[in-house]
């Protein structure tokens, strides 16, 4: 099993000693993959262009609050998305944020 990340260098870093530690593969980015068939995960807010890229693929996990920007996964892949301890209150948070902004014409004083 390799699991391959796609998002920024700095956030790798943070994930890859937890990896690691597991004894997991972690691959940073798909200008890193060698073998396309030792990819069985793969994590990402947007997936490869071409998912059969990689035959073995069985998960595909959306880095994000949510899983709309994903596309139709390949048969046998599974799409799933993480969750983490208040991740639905910052999300909520961030809903009436944005609501108020708008109300009160946040995006013409920013301007």
């Amino acid at each position: 099993m390799a699991l391959l990340y796609l998002s920024t260098a700095d956030r790798a870093e943070v994930w890859k000693p937890l990896f690691a530690a597991a004894g997991e593969e972690m691959i940073v980015g798909e200008a890193a993959v060698t073998d396309p068939a030792a990819i069985t995960h793969i994590v990402c807010w947007q997936p490869p262009q071409d998912l059969r890229r990689y035959p073995n693929l069985r998960i595909v996990i959306s880095s994000g609050a949510g899983v709309d920007q994903m596309r139709v996964m390949p048969d046998g892949v599974r799409l799933v998305r993480m969750l983490a301890p208040g991740i639905e209150e910052m999300v909520r948070n961030w809903v009436v944020m944005a609501t108020l902004m708008l109300h009160r014409g946040m995006p013409a004083y920013i301007d």
